[in-house]
């Protein structure tokens, strides 16, 4: 994974892919480039998210910390889609200070990078 300078990253559901690429911008800093041509990248990180914006997810979930409103689960794959490098997935869950937290697709995708960084 120490060759992989670009990056190409799939549309997802609740516009998580929007959120992951702040968050490679954000966390790696220039090491790792997102590119919007598929073609000119290394990898390609395809995955699914689910976000709850029900009543009942939003006390239990985000002002009580009992459980995620956002999940998100992705895998980075060469470019030829052959191979899964690497894989993982997140939540927004927060026990400590629910409320006070960011949440939702956001903190999932701050969790998958920050993830994504440690494999790399």
């Amino acid at each position: 994974m120490n060759d992989i300078h670009t990056l190409f990253i799939e549309p997802m559901p609740d516009n998580l892919d929007r959120y992951i690429r702040a968050e490679i911008t954000k966390q790696f800093k220039g090491r790792l480039t997102v590119v919007l041509i598929q073609d000119d990248a290394d990898a390609v990180l395809t995955g699914v998210g689910e976000y709850d914006k029900g009543v009942t997810h939003r006390i239990t979930g985000r002002y009580l910390g009992l459980h995620d409103t956002a999940t998100g689960s992705v895998s980075l794959v060469d470019k030829d889609r052959r191979v899964v490098l690497w894989s993982t997935e997140a939540g927004d869950r927060s026990i400590i200070v629910g409320s006070l937290k960011r949440g939702g697709p956001r903190k999932v995708a701050d969790r998958i990078v920050h993830n994504l960084k440690n494999a790399m």
